[in-house]
Order: C-alpha cells, then sequence, then structure tokens
C-alpha cells in the first residue's frame, strides 16, 4: 500500500492554509453538499410565501350560458316581427293619406266644381257608361277648357261684325249651349258694344262663332280691339251628341246692286228625319281677311236639300268668297 500523503501549502501573504489529504477532501465535499441543500431549499421557500401573487396572474375562466344560442334565436325572430309590422303600419299609412276613397261599384263620384271665365261654376258631368272618365285620358279627372282663338273683326260705320273659332278638345264630353260674349272697346279701353251668341260644342268639334251687325255706342267711336269670353259650362257624356245629316253642298254670293250682298248655300238633309242647325259663314276679301259675318238657324226635312239664303249688313266692296258651316245650335 502506498503511503497517503499529507500536505499543507500556506498561501503567501494571507495565512491561510490549504489542505491535500483525505481529511481536507471530505471536508471540501461535506461544504459542497450543504451549499447544494440550501439553494435547493430556496425555490421552496420563495413559492410557499407567493401563492397569492400566482392566483392574480391566473386567466379569468369564461363560462358561456348553456342557453346562449337560444336566445340569439329569440332576438331574431323579435327583430324580424318588429320589421314586418313596421313595413304593415307604413302601408296602412299610405293606404289612408294617399289613396282617395273609392266609390261603390257602378256609382259616380260625387260633381265637382270646374272654374269658368265668366259667370258661375259649374258641375263636371258624370262618366259616360263605357267607363270613361276624361275625353283626355282616363286618368284626366275634368274636362279640359274649350280653346277660343282671338277674336277677329271689321267694322263698317256703326256696324261690327266680329268672329271667333271655338275648339273642344275632349273626345268623351261636349257643350250642349255654349255662350260667346264679344266685349267691343276703343283705344282708351272704354267698352262701345258687347254682343252674345250661343252655339253647342260637341266633342272634338271646332265650331265658328259670329255675330254680324254688333252697334255701337256712340257711333262715332272707333273700334280698337274686341275681347272674347265665355260663360258656363255644363259638359255633357259624348253618347248626347248624335251626327248631324245636314250637309253643305255649296256657298256663294249674291248681289243685286253696290249695297246689296246675300249669301246663298245649298244645304241638303241626308238623314231620314227631320235635322237643324246654324248656317254661319264669314265673308272675306281676296286676301282672306274678314268683311262681314253672318248667321242663320236652318231646318229641313228627312232627305230635303234647297238653297238658303242670308243677307248682309253694310256689304263691303271688296267681299268675294263666304267661308260657311253648319254648326250644332245652342239653347
Amino acid at each position: 500500500m502506498s503511503p497517503i500523503l499529507t500536505a499543507r501549502v500556506e498561501l503567501e501573504g494571507t495565512g491561510d492554509r490549504v489542505g491535500f489529504g483525505p481529511e481536507s477532501l471530505s471536508d471540501q465535499a461535506g461544504d459542497e453538499a450543504d451549499t447544494l441543500e440550501a439553494a435547493a431549499s430556496e425555490p421552496l421557500k420563495d413559492a410557499a410565501l407567493q401563492p397569492e401573487v400566482k392566483a392574480d396572474r391566473e386567466e379569468p375562466v369564461r363560462r358561456e350560458h348553456p342557453d346562449s344560442r337560444g336566445g340569439r334565436v329569440r332576438r331574431a325572430r323579435y327583430i324580424g316581427e318588429m320589421v314586418v309590422l313596421l313595413v304593415a303600419a307604413a302601408f296602412l299609412a299610405r293606404s289612408l293619406l294617399l289613396t282617395p276613397r273609392a266609390h261603390p261599384s257602378g256609382s259616380p263620384p260625387k260633381p265637382s266644381v270646374v272654374a269658368t271665365v265668366d259667370g258661375p261654376a259649374a258641375a263636371a258631368p258624370t262618366p259616360t257608361p263605357g267607363g270613361t272618365t276624361s275625353p283626355t285620358g282616363p286618368e284626366s279627372p275634368f274636362p279640359t277648357t274649350p280653346i277660343l282663338d282671338p277674336a277677329v273683326f271689321v267694322q263698317r260705320g256703326a256696324l261690327v261684325a266680329v268672329a271667333t273659332t271655338v275648339r273642344n278638345p275632349n273626345a268623351g264630353y261636349g257643350l250642349e249651349s255654349f255662350s260667346v260674349t264679344f266685349v267691343v272697346q276703343d283705344v282708351t279701353g272704354n267698352r262701345l258694344a258687347r254682343s252674345t251668341t250661343k252655339v253647342a260644342l260637341p266633342p272634338m268639334a271646332v265650331v265658328r262663332a259670329v255675330v254680324g251687325d254688333i252697334r255701337i255706342h256712340p257711333k262715332e267711336g272707333r273700334v280698337d280691339s274686341v275681347f272674347v269670353q265665355f260663360g258656363p259650362v255644363v259638359w255633357t257624356p259624348a253618347a248626347s251628341y248624335p251626327a248631324s245629316g245636314l250637309q253643305i253642298d255649296g256657298a256663294g254670293l249674291s248681289s243685286s246692286g253696290p249695297d246689296s250682298l246675300t249669301v246663298v248655300a245649298s244645304v241638303s238633309n241626308l238623314s231620314r228625319t227631320e235635322q237643324s242647325g246654324r248656317l254661319v259663314c264669314e265673308i272675306e276679301d281676296a286676301a282672306g281677311g274678314l268683311t262681314g259675318a253672318v248667321a242663320a238657324h236652318v231646318s229641313l226635312r228627312a232627305r230635303q236639300d234647297g238653297p238658303i239664303e242670308i243677307p248682309v249688313p253694310h256689304p263691303a266692296r271688296d267681299a268675294r268668297v263666304p267661308a260657311c258651316e253648319i254648326v250644332p245650335e245652342g239653347h
């Protein structure tokens, strides 16, 4: 066996001694074991002292309600029902506020007031049996007002002849009596004369309205203008206007002297019943200007024809051509 050597070395300048032998090694191993045990016990102490801190750092646990999906379904159903109710309320309000009241089947609406130029207001007619509510279209509530062209006139001394054209733009309604009033004025606006004539105005008709012998006051007055007024209008359905059987075969002028002039018109009745109307003529010069106007009632039996003569008051020397037509008479 080899002897165990023991050596001790004194560190220079410190006085410490380090041994290199069996005893010193065992002592050194014991010291290292104590150090390791102390190091291992430190984390355990820290862990025992910090349980509350660790609990504070834990994430909260999210728990979902077991009936959360059913709640969403109920909310969606509730929202859908509210939307349906709002839409229904909107349609109900619109129908009450914007839609006019419907009339019972087969009963016409109550008459409405139609404004007129001169005279009291007139009642609108009831619709025709065929269902037409307006001659200008099925959605128009009232007939359109008649259209009057500007009046033309000519003065011969104290007498004035005037003429205008009246148009009915309505296909479903007409006027059995239509009053046309001519107001004659001088340059200052003073009224010199006033005269009214009546005509009937069938649907879509264009008729002449004339007065040939308006006497002015004072007789020395000078006519500057003539304006036209029309009175109350009462529309009647188109079925009230049967076609007239009278027709003009020709018209001309006849004169027996410088101050004599007569319109001669050949009129015939083509129907099988007696027909009547109003023969209206404008007398024109070579350029188409008005020189006079006449009108007369005409009545012919079935299949009858013959000349109709109408004297022209205060004829003009340049009168050349009569423009004549048969118009329905107003009542």
